[in-house]
This record gives C-alpha cells, sequence and structure tokens, in this order.
C-alpha cells in the first residue's frame, strides 16, 4: 500500500500525523510526504540558509519516520500560500498523486487555525476528487471546535519514533511532543 501526505510546511507531517506515517512504514507501506512551503520565511530575521537547514531537518525527520521526501516544483513562501494561485497549488498537489498513485492521502484539516495549513486542504480537495483512494484530514493541537475527529481505521500511532522525529526540528516543536493524532473522514 501507499501513502501520501501532503502538508504546508517541513514539521507538520510529524505533528499532525507522525506516528501514523510511522506505523504505516514499519508495516512495510511506501510512505511518501510532500510539503509547499518552506517553514521558514514569515520570520523577519530568517536567512536562506535557515530555509536550507528546515528542508535538512524535514528530510532527517522523515528519515526517522520511514518516509520519503516530495519535493515541490516550486517551494512558496512560509504562512503567504494564500498569496499563490490556488490552481498552482493544486497541480503540484495533483503531480504527487501522479507520481505515487496513493491509497490513502493525508493532509491537513479546514478547520486549522493556520491560514497555510487551511490552503492546502482547498488546493488539495479538486486534486482529490479525481482520485480513487481514502483521504483522511488530520488535526492539531489549537483545533477549531468545528473539526470532529472519528475513530478511523488507521494503525495505531508510534509515539516513540514520531518524538524522535519531532526531536529533529529542535525546541521549536517541544509543544506538539504529547499532543494526540486526531483525524476526520473524508472519502473511504
Amino acid at each position: 500500500m501507499t501513502i501520501l501526505c501532503v502538508v504546508a510546511h517541513p514539521d507538520d507531517e510529524t505533528i499532525g500525523c507522525g506516528g501514523t506515517l510511522a506505523a504505516f512504514a514499519k508495516m512495510g507501506h511506501a510512505v511518501y510526504v510532500g510539503a509547499l512551503a518552506d517553514g521558514e520565511t514569515s520570520r523577519d530575521d530568517a536567512t536562506f540558509r535557515d530555509v536550507l537547514d528546515r528542508w535538512r531537518r524535514w528530510e532527517l525527520a522523515l528519515r526517522r519516520l520511514g518516509a520519503r521526501p516530495l519535493y515541490p516544483h516550486e517551494a512558496w513562501p512560509d504562512q503567504r500560500l494564500e498569496t499563490i494561485p490556488r490552481l498552482r497549488v493544486t497541480k503540484q498537489i495533483a503531480r504527487w498523486l501522479a507520481q505515487v498513485d496513493p491509497h490513502i492521502v493525508l493532509t491537513h484539516s479546514p478547520h486549522d487555525p493556520n491560514l497555510d495549513h487551511r490552503m492546502v486542504w482547498e488546493a488539495a480537495e479538486p486534486a482529490l476528487l479525481r482520485c480513487p483512494t481514502k483521504v483522511y484530514r488530520f488535526g492539531v493541537r489549537r483545533m477549531r471546535s468545528t473539526f470532529r475527529p472519528v475513530p478511523v481505521p488507521l494503525p495505531m500511532p508510534d509515539m516513540v519514533t514520531r518524538h524522535l522525529a519531532l526531536s529533529e526540528y529542535g525546541a521549536e516543536c517541544e509543544g506538539d511532543l504529547n499532543s494526540l493524532e486526531q483525524f476526520e473522514k473524508v472519502k473511504t
């Protein structure tokens, strides 16, 4: 089975569903993660070196999770996905869908407080309409009350591996160490 996780920023996969991705990988499934924005350039003091370091830490975290990276055709700036024409973002997601032909897709919820996360769902939704696959949206802490997690037929998350992967991102992810992984079923 092939699993695709589509996220806004390098680290969202680990925070939102890293334990589940690790569990799929340990079961022998092919796991891919595509990140669309750089995760750094919204910071006033961000440098090109910071952006490269974020992608490097992402690769290390994915290695711990047993996942393979899918790089965007063009990496967009952090916290500004709403400035990119949605069709361009949808086409990038469609390329990843065609590239790996997933059985299951995990992505952000439209109820997420982060605008980039919501934009990923809005761009992913049209690409997923033509995709005969199961789709689950994941939630993160600070989620809006309209997010309704439900029990879904996904493997029990490997939280130990998730914690190790989160450590690759350093102090910025410390608040996420004990957050639960929650999902909404979109399409089965």
